[in-house]
């Protein structure tokens, strides 16, 4: 009976930790690559808008 005890403290501790790594590793990744994301699409969003500008400019 202690046996299973302990091995149901051990598990329940492990999922503990294990929960409070994977939290943090996922605050972390956001904060990592959020910024990241939002760089990328501002460098696409501005190519795009050269693009369009150089197209109605030949055009005229």
């Amino acid at each position: 009976m202690d046996n299973m005890r302990s091995i149901l403290s051990m598990s329940i501790k492990f999922f503990l930790f294990f929960e409070v790594v994977m939290g943090d590793l996922l605050i972390v990744l956001c904060l990592i690559f959020c910024p990241i994301i939002f760089l990328w699409s501002g460098v696409f969003y501005i190519k795009e808008r050269r693009k369009r500008r150089y197209v109605f400019r030949s055009r005229r």
